[in-house]
């Protein structure tokens, strides 16, 4: 019947429709049967551990057939897998691209009955699965779980080297991959470390008398391996064109072959991965070569076109149903059978299966105990967070210099008080908190640790604060009576800053290191021995705490060394000498007077009450080291002193003598207490012709013009009453004040010494200073009975330069404009005193 026109919408004949019926049945049945085929076929590719429970069930008529051991590794492509090779040289599509996570860093086992082959192929770190399954996993972070993978990745390689008879590795480029080389040199690192403990185990498994192959293995019995592997290497991508002409192409490919045959096996050598006795992780045959070029144009593969090419074989009676054939690469398979029969079979499966089940326990890792293998991505996350403590470190330290990488190699830079640490360790703190995403709170607090040591151990300073309220600069050290470290490292405290001070007599001044005790500041700077001024003058002397037995305490000198060099001037100064004795002064107020001196008007008592601050424009004699300091003192070093006088303070607070004495200044809440030291100074300069009203004080530096007079009190002999003047007697004055320079930085100034120039009169003068100061309990003062001051003579009172009691220490502020502290009145009394008889 003839086919007559119809519409492309009009149904197909009867026949037509038959045969097309037909078709599709047929196709269904061979997806059946295809489905059933591959399902037997998936069945004997297990996983290792499953192969090894069921291989001598499924294969009980194969136990005693000798066969061999194929190990291969390389890296799966989502189109493309390393078992597709193994496909196309078995012409079975047994090992596909691992898509699932149980195919992960895993072993698929596959037995070859027709070739006699057990095929054990590796899925690593690198394939697109464990790839997949890493970044899906939720119970850890990436980097960790490809640690975790590069761990099992080590431990498989160390079963496949130690058990397969070769070992085959697809590189995917077209070129060596030298990381990958690495990895092998750790695999073989590994495997020498547990060499003795796996052939142990194979010693007690009774599979070391095993022959494995025709190669003999070193005589050492503790290599802990089979046998040692052939590798063979196989590029599935080059780059020779496709134009070229098969003869050509057929030459080009074995030049490829040979260099890369030549570099591989370089390569092994430097890493020592052959040719190394015992410790060579595998070996080449000499005469076959190793390496060999895939075609890609006959390697890429269609299943589902290769599935209807079988159908349409099937229907044409051409093929025997249910055998599968796919696509061969002929060169590969000649390549692969080569090397195989290079070698005889020598071991049976069963004694394989065994050996299988003795090496899980490697795969497994209880070998490895409490030693573990360092993996790649192990060492990239421990230098990532180095890397990241050294910035963190560096920020802390604020060290800019390069080229030092570790973070213990950096030193400190800096001694830092506790708020610039505080600052650095938040930067710190906060970088590790911005930069880490990975152990953040492990990482963050070994940062913290180590900062917070650095800083204790290196970087911490002392921040002692000195009277003046400024920290010590040095890094933390013991100081001057510190019972924890030996009397040899006692160092003293530095603030870093310096001040300008008088003398007691205000002649010279010195540029003084700012103190750190009330003795330092009150008395060591005035008996510095550049004061030379000083030496030659009278000093009342103070009454100091000394126990019973003791002998005068050091500042007893001074007095004698006084009247020693008064004496000597009396002896040169005739008239001077003369004078005393008509005068008949007692000893205890003799002073050193000046022959240049006049005499003036005896009835007037001139006081004034100079305020001392700190100035640069005057001269001054330049700063000295504290050991230059001491060149002046014959016997004893200030260090030594220093030394003696903690050492004495620590004596008497051993001996439970802490509460009989003070080592500040004087206190109405002290009283029955004498200190150790003295805090005021009465000095006389000489007679009181030596202060003339008309050209105001002499030798005093640092007086503003027209400020340096003394205000004269009239005093009526034979009279009570008083001129007015004498009310500023009872008058209060501040002990701190705005000073008058207007130079910045403002300054505050302190009332340091009171001057007293005594008339030639029938009066009593007493000197009782009376001291408050804000925020202190108590009143301050001399400790002791009012001082008497003798007529005709020029006195200097000075007062403390820190006031320290039982409330605290008065430390001063940068500037004040207030009036602070306050001297009370009434501190010079003046009493007429007749006299009967008196000798002029």
């Amino acid at each position: 019947m003839r086919r007559t026109s119809a519409s492309p919408l009009s149904p197909p004949y009867p026949l037509e429709r038959a045969c097309l019926f037909s078709f599709w049945r047929k196709c269904c049945i061979f997806v059946f049967h295809l489905l059933e085929i591959n399902f037997h076929r998936f069945q004997s590719k297990m996983d290792l551990l499953d192969f090894v429970r069921q291989s001598k069930t499924l294969y009980d008529a194969q136990l005693t057939t000798k066969i061999k051991v194929i190990g291969v590794i390389g890296k799966d492509h989502p189109d493309h897998g390393k078992g597709d090779n193994i496909n196309s040289y078995l012409r079975e599509n047994v090992f596909s691209v691992a898509s699932s996570e149980e195919e992960t860093c895993s072993i698929r086992a596959h037995y070859s009955t027709d070739e006699q082959i057990l095929f054990l192929v590796m899925n690593g770190v690198s394939d697109v699965a464990n790839l997949r399954k890493s970044l899906k996993k939720c119970s850890t972070n990436y980097f960790e779980a490809i640690a975790e993978s590069e761990l099992q990745e080590i431990r498989m390689l160390h079963f496949l080297f130690i058990s397969c008879h070769f070992i085959i590795i697809f590189e995917q480029t077209s070129r060596i991959d030298v990381e990958f080389l690495r990895l092998l040199r750790r695999v073989n690192a590994s495997r020498m470390r547990y060499r003795k403990q796996v052939n142990q185990r194979l010693v007690a498994d009774g599979l070391r008398t095993v022959q494995f192959n025709n190669r003999i293995l070193s005589p050492n019995d503790g290599e802990g391996r089979m046998v040692v592997p052939r590798v063979l290497l196989a590029f599935e991508k080059n780059n020779i064109r496709q134009d070229v002409n098969t003869v050509k192409k057929r030459e080009l490919y074995e030049k490829l072959e040979k260099n890369l045959d030549s570099q591989f096996t370089d390569l092994l050598k430097n890493f020592e991965l052959i040719d190394s006795g015992s410790s060579s992780l595998c070996q080449l045959n000499e005469t076959i070569p190793c390496v060999h070029l895939l075609n890609p144009k006959i390697i890429r593969r269609d299943i589902v076109t290769e599935m209807f090419e079988n159908l349409m074989a099937e229907v044409d009676n051409t093929k025997p149903p249910g055998n599968l054939q796919l696509a061969s690469n002929n060169s590969f398979v000649k390549f692969l059978e080569d090397n195989f029969r290079s070698e005889k079979n020598e071991i049976t499966l069963e004694n394989v299966i065994e050996l299988m089940k003795t090496l899980q326990c490697i795969l497994d890792g209880s070998l490895e105990e409490k030693e573990k293998e360092i993996t790649v991505m192990q060492d990239f996350l421990a230098q990532l967070r180095q890397d990241n403590l050294f910035e963190a470190k560096r920020m802390y330290t604020n060290d800019t210099s390069e080229g030092r990488r570790g973070f213990t190699d950096l030193e400190p830079v800096k001694i830092r008080t506790k708020e610039e640490h505080m600052r650095r360790f938040n930067d710190a703190t906060h970088f590790i908190e911005s930069v880490v995403g990975i152990n953040s709170k492990e990482i963050l607090a070994e940062m913290q640790a180590t900062c917070n040591d650095l800083w204790h151990s290196d970087m911490r300073a002392c921040e002692s604060i000195s009277m003046m309220g400024h920290p010590c600069v040095k890094k933390v050290h013991p100081t001057y009576g510190d019972q924890t470290a030996p009397e040899s490292r006692w160092t003293p405290h530095d603030a870093a800053n310096t001040l300008v001070s008088t003398c007691v007599c205000g002649r010279k001044q010195l540029i003084r290191q700012e103190p750190f005790s009330v003795k330092e500041a009150n008395f060591d700077f005035y008996e510095h021995p550049d004061f030379q001024c000083c030496k030659r003058l009278w000093r009342f002397q103070f009454q100091l705490y000394r126990e019973d037995g003791e002998d005068e305490i050091m500042w007893a000198d001074r007095e004698s060394n006084s009247l020693r060099a008064a004496k000597k001037m009396a002896q040169q100064e005739d008239e001077l000498a003369e004078v005393i004795d008509e005068l008949d002064i007692p000893e205890s107020l003799q002073g050193s007077l000046s022959p240049e001196e006049s005499s003036q008007s005896d009835e007037d008592v001139r006081i004034e009450m100079a305020s001392s601050a700190d100035s640069s424009d005057s001269e001054m004699i330049g700063p000295s080291s504290r050991h230059q300091a001491l060149m002046g003192s014959p016997s004893k070093t200030e260090r030594e002193l220093a030394v003696e006088h903690a050492k004495r303070i620590l004596k008497l607070e051993n001996t439970g003598k802490s509460e009989d004495f003070i080592l500040g200044v004087p206190n109405s809440l002290t009283a029955g207490k004498l200190p150790i030291f003295p805090s005021f100074y009465l000095t006389a300069l000489g007679d009181a012709s030596m202060y003339n009203h008309g050209s105001g004080l002499k030798n005093q530096p640092n007086f503003k013009i027209g400020g340096d007079y003394l205000t004269p009190t009239v005093v009526f002999l034979d009279s009570a009453q008083r001129a007015t003047l004498g009310d500023v007697l009872k008058s209060e004055l501040p002990i701190r004040r705005p000073c008058t320079c207007r130079k910045p930085p403002l300054k505050s100034a302190q009332l340091q010494k009171i001057h007293v120039v005594t008339p030639k009169a029938p009066v009593h003068i007493t000197l009782d200073p009376k001291i408050v100061i804000p925020g202190h309990e108590g009143v301050y003062g001399t400790g002791q009975e009012p001082l008497e001051l003798h007529h005709s003579k020029y006195y200097i009172l000075h007062l403390p330069a820190v006031y320290s009691g039982p409330s605290g220490t008065w430390i001063p502020e940068d500037y004040n404009p207030n009036r602070e502290g306050k001297l009370m009145g009434g501190a010079l009394k003046i009493v007429y005193k007749p006299v009967f008889s008196f000798r002029w």
